[in-house]
């Protein structure tokens, strides 16, 4: 692109120190959790509550609410669900009903729900493996595997531990 003088605009810019101004653009999209321009990654044990927090953080950005008492600049939100993509229906239809009961609302909330299986479908990612991975894999598993409850309820009960420990808000 050229300006209307024919002359290619520099690809980098220069701005003089008397030229430089503070941005009024919000940094975050919720203050404090989610800023604008990152990547957030949520992690945790399986069956704590991740997608459920994400969801209730993006409707409220969807809808323009403030999210616990933190100012929300509203807008579009695309939420692609990778993992567990059956299950995110159910999440949103819960909170259809029970945040939008009885209100007609159709906010800017886009869905991509899609399976990904990065070894079947990046096959080059399988040369880097070692011949001897599945024995490494089996390895390394507990003896005897405790019930899924009960790990979960152990993982549950340090998560709360340590919000404790930190004080953390709920």
């Amino acid at each position: 692109m050229t300006d209307g003088n024919g002359i290619k605009p520099p690809r980098f810019p220069l701005v003089r120190f008397r030229d430089i101004k503070p941005s009024d653009e919000p940094f975050y999209v919720v203050d404090g959790i989610l800023p604008q321009e990152a990547l957030v990654v949520v992690w945790g044990p399986p069956k704590c509550g991740k997608s459920f927090f994400v969801v209730d953080l993006v409707m409220h950005v969807t809808l323009a609410w403030k999210y616990r008492e933190r100012h929300v600049e509203g807008g579009p939100v695309l939420y692609i669900a990778c993992e567990g993509e059956r299950g995110i229906y159910n999440r949103l239809e819960a909170f259809r009903r029970h945040r939008l009961a009885g209100k007609a609302a159709d906010p800017p909330f886009y869905l991509l729900a899609t399976s990904l299986n990065l070894v079947s479908e990046c096959p080059q990612l399988l040369r880097y493996r070692s011949p001897n991975h599945r024995a490494k894999v089996r390895r390394h598993r507990p003896r005897h595997p405790e019930p899924q409850y009960r790990r979960l309820g152990k993982s549950r009960r340090r998560y709360e531990r340590l919000h404790q420990r930190r004080r953390l808000p709920a």
